[in-house]
C-alpha cells in the first residue's frame, strides 16, 4: 500500500471535509471530486483545548468541526464546503451546547458553523476516512447524539430536577455573611408541610455560601434516607453535588 497522492485544490469546485475526534486530537481529510472519485487535498489535525477534552465526544465534535473548518478555509478560499461527520453537530449546538459552553464560545461556534455562507454540515454513517488516520475506527457510527449526551451528562439515574409526587417536601436554606465584623455561616432544613425546622445549626466561619448550601442539601438527603421526599434548592447545586459524589465514589 502506498501513501495517497494529494490533489491540487480547485476553488471553482466544491470541497468535502471529513472530520473525527480521537482522544484529545481532532483530525480531518479535505477532499474534492476528481474523475467521479474523491481525492484528498490535505490532512489536518488539531489538539483539543484542556476544557473541551473533558466533554462528551458528541459535544467535542462541535469544537473539532470548528477548528478544522477554520483550517480548511485557508485552502478553500470561500468555495462551497460540505462537512461530513458521524455526529449531529447542528442539533447538538442548538439543543445541548448552551449547558456546557460559555456565551463567548457558543457565539463563536454558531457564527462559524451555522451562519457561514457556503458551509453545509451533514451527518453520515458512511465510513469516514478521517477515522483511519490513527488506526482503525473505534466508535460506532450509528448513534443518537442527543441521547448519548443526555446519558453521559446525567448525574445519576435516580436524581431528577422535577418534584416527586407525594412524600416529604422540604426546603433548605443557608447563609454566609459578616455580622458585626465577624463572618457567620448557618444552614436550615424546613418541613414545608408542617412549617417546622427539621434541622439547623452553625457552620464553619470560613465556609462559602455555596459550601453551606451543599452541606444543607447533604443533611436533608441523609435525613430522607429510606423515605420518599423532595429537598428544594437551586438545580445547579444538585449537579455539582452529583459530580463531586461521582469523583469521590
Amino acid at each position: 500500500m502506498t501513501a495517497p497522492v494529494l490533489t491540487l485544490p480547485d476553488i471553482n469546485k466544491e470541497f468535502q471535509l471529513f472530520v473525527d475526534v480521537s482522544g484529545q486530537t481532532a483530525q480531518g481529510v479535505l477532499t474534492q471530486e476528481w474523475a467521479r472519485k474523491r481525492k484528498p487535498i490535505g490532512f489536518v489535525s488539531k489538539i483539543l483545548d484542556p476544557v473541551s477534552r473533558g466533554w462528551p465526544t458528541c459535544l467535542q465534535a462541535i469544537v473539532v468541526v470548528t477548528l478544522l473548518v477554520e483550517d480548511a478555509k485557508k485552502v478553500t478560499f470561500g468555495a462551497p464546503l460540505v462537512v461530513y461527520t458521524p455526529h449531529d453537530v447542528k442539533n447538538i449546538l442548538q439543543q445541548k451546547a448552551e449547558k456546557w459552553l460559555t456565551d463567548s464560545r457558543l457565539l463563536k461556534y454558531e457564527a462559524i458553523l451555522i451562519s457561514s455562507p457556503g458551509l453545509d454540515l451533514k451527518t453520515t454513517s458512511a465510513q469516514n476516512p478521517a477515522q483511519f488516520l490513527f488506526g482503525e475506527a473505534s466508535e460506532k457510527l450509528l448513534h443518537d447524539c442527543i441521547e448519548i449526551v443526555e446519558l453521559q451528562t446525567k448525574v445519576r439515574p435516580d436524581l431528577e430536577d422535577q418534584e416527586l409526587e407525594g412524600g416529604e417536601k422540604w426546603f433548605i436554606e443557608s447563609s454566609a455573611k459578616v455580622v458585626e465584623g465577624k463572618r457567620k455561616s448557618r444552614y436550615a432544613v424546613v418541613d414545608s408541610k408542617l412549617g417546622e425546622v427539621v434541622e439547623s445549626g452553625p457552620l464553619k466561619a470560613g465556609w462559602s455560601a455555596q459550601a453551606c448550601e451543599l452541606y444543607a442539601l447533604l443533611r436533608a438527603l441523609r435525613r430522607l434516607k429510606g423515605r420518599r421526599g423532595t429537598p428544594s434548592m437551586p438545580l445547579k447545586w444538585y449537579i455539582l453535588l452529583g459530580k463531586f459524589g461521582k469523583k469521590e465514589g
